[in-house]
């Protein structure tokens, strides 16, 4: 039996690393190995493990929780470090970039890239005031010894863009580095595909939406980063009867002030943070993330395998599974006004084709390749050497409720062992 450490320090509901987290520690163990969990005290893991599996699963606490940013990670750093020099295990899996690990899923990109990107819509003096912070200068630390260590042997990448920034950035045999899209759960999506008018409905009496109107979505926390400024703007060159709904949680001022100056407030609407955002592609003709800087952003893929056309841009490592033309359209970085104007002309024809449920159809089975189960029987038939059975896309009848997580789990503390 393989003895596999897994490091992940914080669980964050409903972040998009912890559901993966969970999704390849429920994959390890049904490869029939032995699973660790190394993470911070306090965290509210799921504790609604399959019994089958409850004996090859141990939660261990490491570090403190309650020493500031710098000093959680420096624990952290430290005690996960120091247990895996005392401990034998076949494998140290990391979803964060910690020191001593044999194999690594760079999910979020780099720290590193996260900052430059950031910076250059910064002030000068915001941007001295990050150089200085110890905190994300500990990061840029733990990050580079991580993915230039001696042990690793496999950094997983879920896009071809964070793989070719790795490389520019840091050390690593480029032999090391395996692109691994990112999964979707694309059976889930079938009762949404399905029962769109149905969801539809329930969302603009809800919200009190102008029926017949036809939508745009954006989806995200972090306005700035994921680039509202550009979809706002993008709505001036689509037909009056486009809105756009803003799914998510940030600073909504300077935006209903720039939709003011453009005279299209009444088609902006912020509804706020939704624990169902995805039910929210139902409304949507077409979904526009016109971010900076996204690894690979689950909200497109989402969109792609509910059948809804995606507009986003080349610094989306999704980019790499659209389609342009077909199922979506690729803004080039950074945005100039007349490229955005013609890439939402662009987008606005590949909406009309989609207004076709077969067309819908082939946008949604574009996807299919990506279905989480293959995509996560990839990495861990890699890690462990040898050939896993490939599961069954279609072993399963849809729920209602599937559209959203088939990895929801139940939010209960634990911190503990369950050997």
């Amino acid at each position: 039996m393989k003895q596999v450490a897994f490091v992940k320090a914080t669980y964050k509901t409903p972040g998009g690393a912890e559901k993966y987290s969970v999704r390849l520690i429920h994959a390890f163990l049904e490869a029939g190995c032995s699973v660790n969990l190394l993470t911070l005290p306090g965290q509210k893991w799921p504790d609604d493990w399959p019994d089958h599996n409850r004996d090859r699963l141990a939660i261990t606490p490491l570090g403190h929780q309650n020493l500031g940013r710098a000093g959680r990670l420096i624990a952290f750093q430290t005690a996960v470090s120091r247990h895996v020099r005392l401990h034998s295990y076949d494998v140290v899996f990391g979803i964060d970039y910690t020191d001593g690990q044999t194999h690594m899923r760079a999910g979020g990109g780099t720290h590193r890239s996260f900052l430059e990107y950031r910076d250059e819509t910064r002030s000068i003096p915001a941007r001295i005031l990050r150089s200085a912070s110890m905190f994300h200068r500990l990061k840029l630390t733990y990050e580079k010894k991580a993915i230039e260590s001696p042990r690793l042997q496999r950094l997983y990448c879920n896009s071809e863009m964070v793989k070719q920034e790795i490389a520019a950035r840091y050390r690593i045999s480029p032999q090391k580095i395996k692109v691994v899209h990112n999964g979707v759960e694309w059976k889930s999506f079938e009762y949404l595909f399905h029962h769109k008018d149905e969801i539809k409905g329930e969302l603009l009496a809800r919200h009190q939406l102008p029926a017949g109107s036809r939508f745009l979505l954006f989806t995200g926390t972090g306005f700035e980063r994921k680039g509202l400024e550009y979809a706002i703007e993008g709505m001036q060159h689509l037909p009056p009867d486009f809105h756009l709904l803003i799914v998510g949680k940030g600073e909504t001022g300077p935006y209903r002030k720039m939709a003011g100056r453009l005279f299209i407030s009444e088609r902006i609407h912020f509804l706020g943070p939704q624990e169902e955002a995805s039910r929210y592609l139902a409304l949507a003709d077409g979904f526009i993330l016109p971010t900076r800087y996204d690894p690979f952003s689950n909200a497109s893929l989402e969109a792609l395998a509910a059948g809804v056309p995606v507009l986003t841009t080349d610094r989306n490592g999704c980019a790499e599974v659209i389609q342009p033309g077909n199922t979506g359209v690729i803004l080039s970085f950074p945005v100039r006004s007349d490229q955005l104007r013609k890439s939402v002309e662009d987008f606005t024809q590949v909406m009309q084709r989609a207004a076709n449920p077969l067309y819908r159809k082939q946008i949604r089975d574009s996807v299919q390749y990506l279905d989480f189960a293959e995509n996560l029987r990839s990495i861990v038939s890699d890690v462990l050497k040898s050939d896993l059975p490939k599961p069954k896309i279609s072993e399963r009848e849809p729920d209602r409720n599937d559209n959203e997580d088939a990895g929801k789990m139940k939010d209960k503390d634990n911190g503990r062992s369950y050997c």
